[in-house]
């Protein structure tokens, strides 16, 4: 007999009941869409075309889009390639001031040529919105108003958004047909009639940009109620901000001016009056 053979015998492990971490996120393909479609268009704003607007071109499909972004040149002007036919939803945008809010969506065929005008407007500055309540007041009824005060501009997105604007002092005006009420029993801060046409109330807005008055409507018709805003004054291109004296150059502080923007509301109406059903009215004699 030859030498002993030596063996080796290797156990299975069983995996089976090994828990494997969870790992974070989501499980993504990209898909290359191709074609030979062809979008080309001009990018106009409120003094001509725009350059450098980006323009967002997106294909809907099943629920999802394709997205595309491509840049306006000098003279406003875009060119997008190479694109698959189908349903598209193109928009325009210049963050931090234009957008164009409405997208135009049509359905492109491939292996042609398709034209879009975009119009984008300016979406950035001062917002103020006012709201009433009972709406629409009455006359020598109690109303709340309040009055919002925001900043709107323009994201990387082409989205609109309004920042609020806590601590600016806002002034109310044209109270004429109005009067100003200092608390809830009903106390005026203001006369009525002309001698409040020129009275003014001042109102911090608090931290979501909101200033709240407490008036009593004293005449029928439209309210004319305006508020007026500080708003800095940018200085032109080259002026000097600096004083210089022979001792030391003081910077001077930026310039206010004070806007007025009428409020949008509904006309005061006069008070409603209490009528009497005939079927419901008892008349009594003389003699009781």
């Amino acid at each position: 007999p030859g030498p002993p053979r030596s063996t080796t015998s290797t156990a299975v492990i069983d995996r089976t009941g090994i828990a494997l971490a969870p790992v974070a996120g989501a499980t993504t393909t990209s898909v290359v869409e191709r074609g030979s479609a062809r979008i080309v268009g001009l990018v106009s704003g409120p003094t001509g075309p725009v350059p450098g607007a980006t323009v967002r071109i997106e294909r809907l499909v099943a629920g999802r889009s394709v997205r595309t972004d491509v840049v306006a040149g000098g003279d406003g002007r875009f060119v997008a390639e190479g694109l698959p036919g189908g349903r598209y939803r193109v928009r325009s945008f210049a963050p931090p001031l234009l957008a164009q809010l409405e997208a135009e969506v049509r359905f492109l065929a491939d292996r042609q040529e398709h034209s879009f005008d975009l119009v984008v407007e300016d979406h950035s500055g001062l917002d103020v919105s006012a709201s009433a309540a009972p709406s629409p007041a009455q006359v020598d009824a109690p109303v709340n108003l309040v009055v919002q005060l925001g900043w709107r501009q323009v994201d990387a997105d082409g989205v609109v958004h309004t920042q609020p604007l806590p601590g600016i002092r806002i002034e109310l005006t044209g109270l004429s047909s109005w009067r100003l009420r200092s608390d809830a029993d009903g106390s005026s801060s203001t006369g009525s009639g002309a001698s409040s046409s020129v009275a003014q109330a001042a109102v911090r807005t608090d931290g979501d940009g909101l200033a709240t008055w407490q008036l009593v409507c004293v005449a029928a018709g439209e309210p004319g109620l305006a508020v007026r805003i500080p708003v800095a004054v940018t200085e032109p291109a080259g002026a000097s901000t600096t004083t210089t004296t022979s001792s030391a150059t003081a910077t001077t502080a930026p310039r206010v001016r004070m806007d007025t923007v009428a409020l949008d509301l509904p006309a005061c109406v006069p008070a409603a009056t209490t009528t009497t059903s005939p079927s419901t009215t008892t008349t009594t004699d003389s003699d009781g």
